[in-house]
This record gives structure tokens, C-alpha cells and sequence, in this order.
């Protein structure tokens, strides 16, 4: 029965796209499953037992390691996005923590999830770009039709004082007029 669990666990941690792992509080990598390793980009004996320095750029091992020290230091669950850029790819990724205790309560490792979410990312600011595009297209409609309502009134006085004006020069100024209002 324990070995069927035991397989059933196996087959579900495996199975999982999202990365899952073990950081001891060294940082050093205890377990992961395939989900982890191809957002790492990495081979399994590239990560068991290494260091985040080991498996991930400089900056991204950095921030990475700066989430694990705080989840470490606080004892409480945490969650960050980190930027992972190798050569031309860039790919965000949400992470989340969680401390793994002794039976007195200290800290002495953490597992973790991993998502990549740069298409999520990427989708909500296209959304929030057409979002905007919309709003600054509504605003020159309301600016348009703000305008418009003033010009149609100048149009109509500017042709009633033209249909009176004796002066060519005036009516000339007036027809003048008239053809901006149309125009605008």
C-alpha cells in the first residue's frame, strides 16, 4: 500500500508542468521534478545538489536567492516574480514558497512552484494597451464632437450674416469662414 502511494505521488510530481523543487538553506537544489528542469533549461544532474548560481544567470540567481533568504528569514510563505534571460530569451517566471520545519519549528528547507507566466504577462499588457488605445480613441470622439457643436453654430451665424452683409469684402470674409467650419 506505502509503494502504491509512493508511485501515485511519483507519477503526480513528474506529471505536473509547473516546476516543482527542494532548495535546502544552503540553496542548494534537493529535488525537482521535469517541469522544473525545462524551465530551467537543465539537465537533472545539472541541478541536484548545485546552487541557484549553478543553474540560473547571475541576475535571476540573485533575485531568486534574495526570495528564499526572506521566506527562510520570515518562516511564512512568499511569493515573487523573477526574470530569467538567457542569450535572446527572456521569460518571467512566479515562483512560490513554502518553509518545510523540523517538529521544533526551524526552518530547514523550501519547496517551491514555478510558472512560467510571460505569455500571461505579454496577453494582459496587449489587453491593457487596447484598453488604452480604446480610451484615447473615445476622448478624440468627445473632443471631436465638443468641437464640431461650437463650428456648426459659427457656420449658421457666419451664413445668416452673409446672407445680409452688403460689403463684398465682409461677405467674402464670411464665405471664408463658412468654408473653415465645413473643412474642420
Amino acid at each position: 500500500r506505502l509503494s502504491n502511494s509512493e508511485e501515485n505521488f511519483r507519477s503526480l510530481f513528474d506529471a505536473v508542468s509547473d516546476g516543482i523543487f527542494m532548495v535546502d538553506t544552503s540553496h542548494r537544489y534537493v529535488l525537482c521534478n521535469p517541469g522544473f528542469l525545462d524551465l530551467a533549461g537543465r539537465e537533472l544532474e545539472q541541478v541536484i545538489g548545485r546552487t541557484l548560481a549553478d543553474v540560473f544567470p547571475e541576475a535571476a540567481a540573485l533575485r531568486i536567492s534574495s526570495l528564499q533568504v526572506q521566506a527562510i528569514s520570515t518562516g511564512k510563505p512568499l511569493r515573487g516574480l523573477v526574470t530569467i534571460q538567457r542569450n535572446e530569451l527572456r521569460r518571467q517566471m512566479a515562483i512560490s514558497y513554502s518553509p518545510i520545519r523540523t517538529s521544533s519549528g526551524r526552518v530547514v528547507a523550501l519547496t517551491g512552484i514555478a510558472r512560467d507566466v510571460t505569455d500571461e504577462q505579454e496577453r494582459t499588457a496587449h489587453q491593457i494597451h487596447q484598453h488604452k488605445m480604446t480610451t484615447v480613441g473615445l476622448l478624440a470622439a468627445g473632443i471631436a464632437h465638443e468641437v464640431s457643436n461650437p463650428l456648426a453654430s459659427i457656420a449658421c451665424m457666419a451664413q445668416d450674416l452673409e446672407e445680409t452683409a452688403s460689403d463684398p469684402g465682409s461677405k467674402q470674409a464670411l464665405r471664408r469662414i463658412i468654408g473653415a467650419t465645413q473643412s474642420a
